[in-house]
């Protein structure tokens, strides 16, 4: 087989291509290396702006009851049946409700008089009067609303999948505070909808924006 002989004129221009070829690789490591940084700011970006949704939301969920809120009351006549002479008398809070001892949700009336130190919280349904404190005939009104003092414990998850991803879903109390919060977010990761579930009841509050900002919540209670 014949070769051909390469010209001087070849040999130069394949050099140039070498050389060409290792000016080409620089600028693909340069944009290469460009690109994984901006990757990385958009990243952290990303990672800011959902620490920032998870702040909200714990600020918005972590607000307990500071100041009473009552939501029952309940009055029982004395009966001569309840006294005994020397006896401290125990009182059955009507219609099965109940408090939580300790934690400053009971208030007791004595004939439309509030009482202080004559009485003791018993137990979640019952009171205990001094002995021969009550009267055949006293009427007793019991007011409990939400505790004022309270120790619970917070636990916290987070979606693990999708554009969620890292944002707090779920907020749970547990302890004096019985609570469950879900949070639901736009495609822009503001927060769509909030559900609460606290005493057997539900709230649901969805919200509204508008150039970014939030303009309205809906809120349904069931």
């Amino acid at each position: 087989m014949t070769q051909k002989a390469i010209g001087v004129d070849q040999i130069a221009s394949g050099k140039d291509g070498v050389m060409n070829l290792g000016e080409r690789l620089n600028a693909q490591d340069t944009a290469l290396t460009q690109a994984q940084t901006d990757l990385n700011t958009v990243i952290t970006a990303n990672e800011t702006e959902i620490a920032r949704i998870n702040e909200a939301v714990m600020a918005m969920s972590s607000a307990p009851v500071t100041t009473p809120v009552f939501n029952d009351v309940e009055t029982y006549a004395v009966q001569a049946v309840d006294l005994t002479a020397g006896m401290a008398t125990t009182v059955t809070i009507p219609n099965g409700k109940s408090y939580k001892v300790g934690k400053g949700n009971l208030m007791v009336l004595r004939n439309n008089v509030i009482q202080r130190g004559s009485f003791a919280e018993a137990s979640e349904t019952t009171v205990s009067f001094d002995a021969d404190y009550l009267l055949e005939g006293d009427e007793l009104t019991f007011i409990i609303g939400k505790p004022t003092k309270l120790d619970y414990n917070t636990a916290i998850t987070y979606y693990a999948g999708g554009l969620d991803e890292g944002k707090i879903e779920t907020v749970t109390y547990t302890g004096d505070i019985e609570r469950a919060i879900t949070y639901t977010y736009t495609a822009e990761g503001k927060i769509n909808a909030e559900t609460i579930v606290e005493d057997g009841i539900t709230t649901t509050k969805t919200y509204t924006y508008s150039g970014g900002k939030i303009t309205g919540i809906h809120a349904v209670v069931a």
